[in-house]
């Protein structure tokens, strides 16, 4: 049981990990896609991010200009526009239901826009699949050490206890003449 608590700790640290490794390149393609056409100050159209679809359609992204206010977004259908003004410099933000990654885009070396790239949390399915993987595992691990022990309670266990009833015999009775039962000859024979 701790062995599968901890794999299932490192599961859902490097799912995290994951999570915030695919979401960066992301958003560094976005970024780098959209750094050269910032010559245009009025809001981009939707198509201008279209470029988002090609990677998840389970994504969403905005692009903020400077002064905090949206320039350009994508969010795939039956999406919510929900983009809250950006903090400034590259964070990530765990949410309970997404992750949003922010990072600055530099036009030429300056910052000029910054970029939310925003990604749902969807590890529970895996998270099933691992917990079943590692519930078959365990069965199979206790219908195995059961196979063992029964095993090495024929071979242990019965002599060890035929040899205690045959002292408490020998004490209680003080009948020196009774013998315990030889079942091998290994250093558990009596």
């Amino acid at each position: 049981m701790l062995a599968c608590a901890g794999l299932v700790a490192y599961e859902l640290f490097t799912f995290r990990k994951d999570l915030v490794a695919d979401v960066s390149s992301v958003a560094e393609i976005i970024g780098y896609n959209s750094a050269r056409r910032f010559r245009s100050t009025t809001p981009a159209p939707p198509s201008k991010l279209a470029g988002v679809e090609r990677e998840a359609a389970h994504r969403s992204a905005c692009i903020y200009d400077r002064d905090g206010r949206v320039f350009a977004t994508y969010l795939p259908r039956h999406a919510a526009a929900d983009f809250a003004p950006p903090p400034t410099g590259a964070i990530e933000r765990f949410q309970t239901d997404h992750l949003d990654l922010f990072r600055p885009i530099a036009v030429a070396g300056n910052r000029s826009h910054d970029l939310l790239a925003r990604r749902p949390r969807d590890h529970a399915g895996a998270l099933l699949r691992y917990a079943l993987i590692l519930g078959a595992v365990l069965v199979v691990a206790i219908f195995v050490a059961y196979l063992i022990g029964s095993r090495l309670q024929r071979v242990i266990s019965v002599p060890i206890a035929d040899l205690l009833t045959v002292t408490r015999r020998v004490a209680l009775d003080q009948d020196y003449t009774i013998r315990a039962v030889k079942r091998s000859d290994d250093e558990l024979a009596a």
